[in-house]
């Protein structure tokens, strides 16, 4: 069988859908300082150059004082 012909079209299309999967859903901003919150990280982020939020610190947190919560109730 022959080789599909828009074989290399279709890897760059797939390589580009890839790149920009992780910030789809996210919330970007065009400095750090714009994207600064408390609580939160920024990162700069290599696909699309804009500045992101991760709100795995505020997650961290939130789960550490329900769990607190719950070892005072017991």
């Amino acid at each position: 069988m022959g080789k599909n012909k828009y074989h290399e079209q279709q890897k760059a299309a797939q390589d580009a859908r890839k790149k920009k999967k992780p910030c789809r859903n996210k919330a970007a901003y065009k400095t750090e300082e714009e994207a600064y919150q408390e609580g939160q990280r920024t990162y700069h982020c290599p696909h699309c150059g804009k500045w992101h939020r991760s709100g795995s610190l505020a997650t961290l947190m939130s789960d550490l004082k329900k769990k607190k919560k719950r070892k005072r109730k017991l």
